[in-house]
């Protein structure tokens, strides 16, 4: 095959076994770090893809980790709807991290009221615009940080117009 992009995604978090302090994050970052560096020497870019029920879960524990992870062959899949879920201002996000940026995973997700998982709302993928994706300003984002690699693209199952969609 010709894939050329590696994303790793966090561990699930424990709900049982919160992280302690920055030095939680310092193991998870070191592994990762391994990995990244023998997927590079295979010339295949590795990606840290962040996730809400991962360890790295929310702004601090994304910035722990990619200051414990070497920026020349760790760099991170920007799931734009992970970002919004979390709070992480996209656009600000996307500026100061452009250069860690390997891929963008673009989706927009809407909480399921009433379902949880792990104490944690379920999310349903929707049309792009229609949850929580501020698309606008990732657009903005997306356009000033003149971003040149790949973006993979998740439609809402049974959408009607994927074209108009896109």
């Amino acid at each position: 095959t010709n894939a050329n992009i590696l994303t790793l995604m966090p561990p699930i978090a424990n709900p049982n076994q919160p992280l302690e302090d920055e030095a939680d994050i310092i193991p998870v970052a070191t592994a990762y770090g391994e990995i990244a560096r023998r997927a590079q020497e295979l010339g295949i870019l590795p990606c840290l893809h962040p996730d809400i029920d991962s360890l790295v879960c929310d702004q601090k524990t994304l910035e722990q980790f990619l200051e414990h992870s070497d920026p020349t062959v760790m760099k991170l899949c920007a799931d734009v709807s992970f970002l919004a879920l979390a709070k992480i201002p996209i656009n600000k996000f996307l500026k100061e991290h452009c250069n860690r940026i390997g891929n963008i995973h673009l989706r927009d997700l809407k909480p399921l009221h009433g379902k949880k998982k792990n104490k944690q709302p379920t999310f349903q993928t929707v049309e792009l615009g229609k949850g929580v994706l501020k698309l606008e300003e990732f657009i903005d984002a997306f356009l000033s940080i003149k971003f040149s690699g790949w973006v993979s693209v998740e439609f809402e199952k049974g959408a009607k117009n994927l074209a108009q969609q896109a």
